[in-house]
């Protein structure tokens, strides 16, 4: 393929990258764009592993002997050499994930992941990022809970949302226009508002009832399963060691980010109620939603207790057919 061709494929690259820390939202996130037929592997996490060289091959420093033209990465040439492997990765997700797909995303969460995208940005031209967040308190509760089997997960948690924030603030400028912030919290608080800025920015609302419906109804490997959607009070029972470390290790994030340090009545969102008329709305949503799931609860017995007759009547005819074959056999011993 002529470089020509390969860059008219490239300068039409649009993968979706959805970043944050780990508890932030980001499976949820990644359950609404399948809703819009942007699919992907789940948890990329290599993602980063793949892009950093390209760092240090932008780098004039990095190996400046032999960036003269006589030699294969000499100078003028990193850039063609991106747009190769970029288009090459486009066309293996494309073979791997279904036919229907309109786009493919990578859902990779962690700071790793963040301080690529800049990268990624370059690598695909029309790519575009979803930020997700969360208080820093209750994610580090949320992570806790759900890796409690790990002794160290608070310390892991804390050191890891502060620099999985940082990391963001400081490069997301360089995405210009091409990213999104989203709160997990405002997911259960304002999901039709959050379902319109997602579908909006990626060029899609068509898909906005079919995403406020995901987001009113679901989620997506909770920590806390006995809580109610729009319950954000949470139980901590940290040591004053812990909100120590806490503070020293997350507080100035916190500030940056507007939330403020609050042991007693974490995860509280002092956001409007929303007005009646989108209450009305999301009620019959779910109500339409639960009455179809009891619809395909129902088709699921149905065809269970058919399959079940059908495989006795299978049954019964293997037996009757071992009969007739023994009474032809026992009527040939006779003779």
């Amino acid at each position: 393929m002529r470089f020509d061709e390969i860059e008219a494929r490239w300068e039409k690259l649009d993968p979706v990258f959805i970043r944050g820390m780990q508890r932030s939202g980001t499976s949820i996130m990644a359950r609404a764009l399948q809703r819009m037929k942007i699919l992907g592997f789940g948890e990329g996490h290599l993602w980063f592993e793949l892009v950093e060289p390209f760092a240090r091959l932008r780098d004039p420093d990095y190996c400046p002997d032999l960036r003269v033209d006589i030699y294969t990465l000499g100078q003028g040439r990193v850039s063609k050499l991106e747009k190769y492997i970029a288009v090459a990765l486009d066309q293996f997700h494309r073979a791997c994930l279904p036919s229907h797909l309109e786009r493919w995303m990578d859902k990779s969460p962690g700071a790793d992941a963040v301080r690529v995208a800049p990268l990624l940005a370059d690598l695909f031209p029309k790519a575009q990022f979803i930020f997700m967040y969360r208080s820093g308190i209750t994610n580090v509760l949320s992570g806790v809970k759900f890796w409690k089997a790990n002794p160290d997960i608070f310390h892991i948690m804390c050191e890891g949302w502060a620099e999985t924030m940082s990391s963001w603030r400081q490069m997301r400028n360089s995405l210009g226009d091409r990213y999104i912030e989203i709160a997990q919290e405002d997911i259960v608080i304002k999901p039709f508002e959050i379902a319109t800025k997602l579908t909006s920015f990626l060029g899609m609302p068509e898909y906005n009832v079919s995403v406020a419906g995901l987001l009113i109804s679901r989620r997506v490997l909770s920590a806390f399963a006995d809580k109610r959607p729009g319950d954000y009070n949470y139980h901590i029972e940290w040591s004053p060691q812990q909100k120590e470390f806490f503070i020293e290790t997350c507080g100035s994030e916190m500030g940056a980010w507007g939330y403020e340090i609050d042991f007693d009545s974490p995860g509280v969102i002092a956001a409007e109620i929303p007005p009646p008329e989108e209450r009305a709305v999301m009620l019959e949503m779910l109500g339409q939603q639960n009455a179809r799931i009891a619809e395909l609860e129902r088709e699921c017995l149905a065809l269970r207790e058919r399959l079940t007759q059908i495989n006795q009547g299978r049954v019964m005819r293997v037996l009757n057919a071992f009969g007739r074959l023994r009474k032809r056999l026992f009527r040939g011993r006779q003779l």
